[in-house]
């Protein structure tokens, strides 16, 4: 019987036999986290107890006398070997006693915890995961308690979508709360080292926060892994109670279209796509290969097209910029499509970077000498792409316009990396001449930097437009009216319209090439549509005499030493704003290529009998153009329907509104207009829309049926096996930590929680819940959409 100790935690060395949560509490000592002092009876005891030794209870409680101290209290704690793992917690499977005073009380508690063990709660648990019952072996954590004021508890990252969010949540009082007992805990969100969310109620509790963060940080960066640490605060001091690995969380790329709808606004048809998509990201995928070596990234795992509207992955990029020390949105942020934090720092490195310092030193310097670069291949980009003229292309055969397709690929491709490369230094310098010049009290973003720069302006259509427009303004109003009403080929016939029919022609002939979209060239170009062009000329906006209206940007005032730091920096952006407008019309011109291109092969294939018109070309992917192509007239296949079928399928979802941010491969449901929409805190991820059953106690269990949403006001472990049945879960309380969204990500369904009314919805309402955005939304029928527009 003596051969079974109780074991103080610190000793040297511990068996298996300590169970999974001692074990993590010895890990936490080991890495110098603040503990309660902790002994842990091992699961030999209970191995004893159940097999009908009694007497192991007299050396048990013969121990407890000796280490105990009879005028404090503890926290009694079960130590399985089957929870806290990484895919499942049982949570609230097994007793915890607080407060628990004197030996003889400690010594019943333990009891109790072995009596948890084996229930008909922790059968149907392990039924429902469908695992063969086997007894847990059952070790028992003896802690001293500390009197919390405050407890919680801090996740390493977002256990919902893997995202590298720091999440705290905490309650006033003892940690029990946040599993259960309809109670709604303060949270943070950190990104990086400054809190993004915080609860403006518990602004005492802020220094407490951050150095939880700092201690989960640290914690999470030892064991190589995320995890989840609950903590105590007596007043003076933190401490930690446990610690365990985050159940691993499927990872779920993230989808964003604020940059993507700059770049490439609007439904994209698939010809575009299949040419655009793969050429850009290529370029991408190359950048972040000069950045950081190896990544793993695919050109086409940066980008997707929900509904044929076009999404980054920033789940992808995100890895990448982490990196290097940069948050996942920065290149967002770079172009100025984001606002970032102002607290957020927008570099902050990480141990990774020591080993690419070297890589990153080498990037850097190749940016340095962009301009040189730039310098040295412009004119044979030019001498090149200006080879290829629009009107020559379209009398070619079929066989030779697929040639100079490849050939022009083979240009715009090289382009884009300057196209690609040349903006993003002109956004990073520009943010830092904005950063200095704000440190010296001047509002830079009040001035017009690049106003008196005619060397600029001779890329840019837009000084063109407003000269021509105080042109046609200069008109008297009856020949204003002439100008508007005369069709464009005949205004040179006009003596009062020579100079200004000439104007609009030499306009013509230097910015043709442009169109109402850059990145789309089925977008007929102005060269094609002089009278669009026209009307652009009569309604351009006037301006008061620079691009922007805003005066030049004057630093004569400021004092030599940070005017010579300034100008150079000043300089720099001029610099890369004329690259930028000179490459980008360059690029525009090769693009635009592809349209003659595709036309004249759409016409042959219109005379083969392979398409119905002429612009069903842009409805097909290049693939099965250049597949059809390369069969004899006779074999190849009609691309008609394939053509009609994507024309439908976008007449179908045009006018549809997505949201821009998407998570995983599903589109929200669109939802009518009279939706209402609740918010609450996503704490289990997934999409889902069922019929709601809201139960208010277990009398109601059996209102719960297949697939139905349950909606509750906390749970606890009497109530996990509805879990099993429910296609989703809203609590009208409860965090990350409370038992509804520990069972939730084990049974793998949506959840949303600390929802403010949620025991306010009614049975049979149809609910879309979203487990990635903390919402939920009230479908209302068509039925009762016509009663309330009555």
């Amino acid at each position: 019987m003596d051969d079974e100790k109780i074991l103080n935690l610190q000793q040297q060395p511990l068996p298996e036999s300590i169970g999974a949560k001692a074990s993590n509490i010895r890990i936490l000592q080991d890495l110098r986290f603040r503990t309660p002092v902790t002994w842990v009876v091992p699961w030999t005891f209970h191995h004893q107890y159940r097999a009908g030794n009694t007497a192991i209870l007299t050396s048990l409680q013969r121990q407890l006398e000796t280490i105990l101290s009879g005028d404090k209290i503890y926290a009694v704690r079960s130590s399985a070997d089957v929870e806290d793992s990484r895919n499942q917690s049982y949570a609230g499977q097994f007793a915890t006693l607080l407060n628990v005073c004197g030996r003889d009380a400690v010594l019943d508690a333990v009891i109790q915890v072995w009596a948890s063990a084996d229930t008909s709660s922790t059968r149907a648990y392990l039924t429902q995961h469908e695992n063969e019952y086997e007894l847990p072996r059952m070790a028992v954590v003896v802690q001293e308690m500390v009197t919390p004021i405050v407890s919680g508890v801090a996740f390493s990252c977002n256990p919902v979508t893997g995202s590298e969010e720091l999440i705290i949540e905490a309650v006033e009082g003892d940690g029990l709360q946040l599993m259960g007992k309809g109670v709604t805990p303060y949270r943070w969100v950190y990104r990086g080292k400054h809190a993004t969310t915080r609860p403006p109620e518990s602004a005492q509790w802020q220094k407490l926060a951050d150095s939880v963060a700092r201690h989960t940080r640290k914690l999470a960066q030892a064991l190589g892994h995320a995890v989840d640490a609950e903590w105590v605060f007596d007043g003076r001091k933190l401490f930690w109670v446990q610690a365990r690995e985050i159940r691993q969380v499927e990872p779920v790329d993230v989808y964003s279209n604020q940059m993507a709808r700059e770049m490439i606004p609007g439904m994209v048809k698939p010809l575009i796509w299949s040419i655009n998509i793969p050429l850009v990201n290529t370029v991408w995928v190359n950048l972040l290969t000069e950045m950081v070596g190896d990544h793993g990234i695919h050109p086409m795992d940066l980008a997707r097209a929900f509904n044929y509207q076009a999404y980054f992955n920033l789940t992808a990029l995100g890895k990448v910029f982490r990196k290097i020390g940069l948050p996942p949105d920065s290149l967002e942020i770079m172009m100025g499509i984001r606002s970032s934090n102002n607290k957020q720092k927008m570099f902050s490195p990480t141990p990774q970077m020591i080993g690419l310092l070297p890589r990153l030193i080498a990037f850097m310097i190749r940016q340095w000498n962009i301009p040189r670069n730039l310098e040295r291949k412009l004119p044979t980009f030019q001498h090149e792409v200006y080879q290829f003229q629009p009107e020559t292309l379209q009398h070619q055969t079929i066989e030779d316009m697929v040639c100079s397709y490849q050939k022009v690929y083979q240009q715009v491709q090289n382009l884009a990396y300057f196209n690609i490369i040349i903006p993003l230094n002109l956004a990073v310098y520009t943010r830092l001449l904005l950063r200095r010049l704000k440190k010296l009290g001047i509002d830079a973003e009040a001035h017009d930097l690049v106003r008196n720069e005619n060397s600029i302006a001779s890329f840019n259509p837009t000084p063109y437009f407003q000269q021509l427009h105080r042109h046609y303004k200069a008109l008297s109003p009856d020949d204003q009216l002439l100008f508007e009403t005369t069709p464009y080929h005949q205004l040179g016939e006009h003596p009062v319209f020579k100079d200004l029919y000439a104007q609009v022609s030499d306009f013509l002939s230097q910015f043709g090439h442009f169109s109402n979209s850059g990145n789309d060239f089925s977008a007929v170009p102005w060269r094609d549509q002089p009278e669009q062009v026209k009307m652009m000329v009569i309604q351009y906006p006037d301006a008061n005499g620079s691009q922007s209206g805003k005066p030049a940007l004057d630093l004569s005032d400021l004092p030599i030493f940070h005017r010579r730091r300034i100008f150079r920096m000043y300089q720099r952006v001029i610099a890369f704003t004329r690259y930028r407008d000179q490459i980008s019309s360059l690029y525009t011109y090769t693009y635009g290529l592809f349209r003659p291109i595709f036309l004249t092969i759409a016409d042959q294939l219109v005379s083969r009998g392979l398409l119905s018109q002429i612009e069903d070309i842009f409805f097909l992917p290049v693939e099965e153009i250049l597949s059809a192509v390369r069969q004899k007239p006779d074999q190849a296949e009609s691309l008609a329907d394939i053509a009609l079928q994507h024309r439908q399928k976008m007449a179908e979802y045009d006018g549809i509104d997505l949201p821009p941010i998407i998570f995983g491969d599903t589109i929200p449901e669109q939802l009518p207009e009279l939706a209402e929409e609740l918010e609450g805190v996503a704490t289990s991820p997934g999409l889902y829309t069922g019929t709601a059953r809201v139960i208010h106690n277990i009398n109601e269990f059996s209102k719960l049926k297949d697939g139905d949403v349950l909606v509750i006001p906390f749970s606890d472990v009497a109530w996990t096996p509805l879990f099993a049945h429910a296609g989703a879960v809203v609590s009208q309380s409860g965090g990350m930590l409370s038992h509804s969204s520990i069972i939730a990500r084990e049974f793998g369904i949506p959840a949303v929680v600390s929802l403010e009314g949620a025991m306010k919805l009614e049975d049979g309402q149809t609910l879309q819940v979203d487990g990635y955005r903390g919402r939920v939304s009230i479908v209302v029928s068509d039925r009762v959409a016509e009663n309330e527009n009555r």
